[in-house]
């Protein structure tokens, strides 16, 4: 249940982060629509990045440790944005949650299936419904947005974010 929870975080995390980066930047920092776009292709690259460095940071570290990793870097840029003062540092931090965000979604997903191989259709199907997560938190986070502000939308990423700190708590590996 854990793993489908951190699923379902991780997936409207990331939908409500890069369909929110244009809004972040122009309410929190007064960029032109234009300007603001660009945050979104930073977005994508720091994912690029993340996936390709993941899949060789995988090869050394322990799939719970580099969840842990990858779950404060993801935190540590949310943090960031909300604090930025402006835009240089607020494209910084979007790059940076970009690199975390990157590797949740496959660790989480491995974890799991490893833990039962042998119920790897079962855990794959009930980890795949959860995506819905990404359809269901950026309404939460326009409400966030409408009747707190900007900020109370950056918190719920930042709370997603955080859940996955409690993951590795949870949850028993093999490895």
């Amino acid at each position: 249940m854990t793993n489908v929870i951190a699923i379902f975080l991780i997936v409207g995390a990331d939908v409500g982060m890069n369909s929110n980066i244009q809004g972040f930047l122009m309410k929190l920092h007064g960029l032109t629509l234009e300007e603001a776009s660009y945050g979104i292709s930073i977005y994508f690259t720091a994912l690029m990045i993340s996936c390709f460095a993941g899949a060789v940071l995988l090869q050394f570290l322990q799939p719970k440790l580099f969840l842990v990793i990858t779950a404060l870097l993801a935190l540590a840029g949310t943090t960031l944005i909300i604090l930025s003062t402006g835009a240089v540092m607020a494209n910084v931090a979007i790059f940076i949650v970009g690199l975390g965000a990157g590797n949740l979604f496959p660790i989480i997903f491995s974890i799991a299936i490893n833990k039962m191989p042998s119920r790897a259709n079962e855990i794959s199907g009930l980890l795949v419904m959860a995506i819905v997560g990404g359809a269901l938190l950026p309404p939460v986070m326009g409400f966030a947005n409408t009747t707190l502000g900007v900020l109370g939308s950056l918190v719920i990423i930042a709370l997603c974010f955080a859940y996955m700190l409690v993951v590795p708590l949870v949850i028993k590996t093999t490895n």
